[in-house]
């Protein structure tokens, strides 16, 4: 429905955005296993960073803010940034139902239209790839002893996936191909 309107649509772009926590493994401690209780890096550390990613699957294109925390005022700031990266054409954001995301406060740039998805519904947002492939290249089995050594391999990541947009779309498939299908049938 969405993508057969924005098809429809000049100088209009369709982007999933979600947010994800990034914790800071800071001990050893143990796991279970079938059989054994094995001493590993276990993740939930003591130190918590929030990131904002928006895709937009067509393109490729990402945009990330590694955030203070999740709250209407880091929300319009990341807002800002992603109207601020299509000047003269409005941008249908694609977002979950989080509270800084309908809080009275947020400002929303006039270019920008959210849309809110389903409730409940994780599996239809497409950066869920982004962090799922992000948390396998980048920081799966680290033991992170610094916040610094943390925001390092997420900067590199994010980066790594902003130089190379074909990765992104290949990530977001999902999300181009029910657009493709949606300005077939329209």
């Amino acid at each position: 429905m969405l993508a057969a309107w924005a098809a429809r649509q000049s100088r209009l772009r369709v982007l999933f955005a979600d947010e994800a926590w990034w914790g800071l493994t800071t001990e050893v401690g143990k796991v279970w296993t079938r059989g054994a209780r094995p001493v590993l890096a276990v993740s939930g550390g003591r130190s918590w960073t929030p990131v904002m990613v928006a895709v937009e699957p067509a393109t490729g294109q990402l945009h990330s803010l590694i955030a203070g925390r999740f709250d209407a005022r880091w929300f319009g700031l990341f807002l800002a940034e992603v109207a601020a990266a299509y000047p003269g054409e409005r941008v249908v954001l694609v977002v979950d139902n989080a509270g800084w995301h309908r809080a009275q406060g947020l400002r929303v740039p006039p270019n920008v239209i959210l849309w809110f998805l389903p409730p409940h519904c994780p599996e239809a947002n497409p950066v869920e790839q982004v962090w799922q492939w992000l948390r396998d290249h980048h920081t799966r089995g680290i033991l992170f002893q610094t916040r610094a050594a943390l925001l390092d391999a997420l900067c590199g990541g994010l980066v790594a996936l902003m130089d190379d947009p074909m990765r992104v779309r290949a990530l977001t498939a999902r999300a181009q191909r029910d657009q493709t299908n949606a300005r077939i049938s329209a």
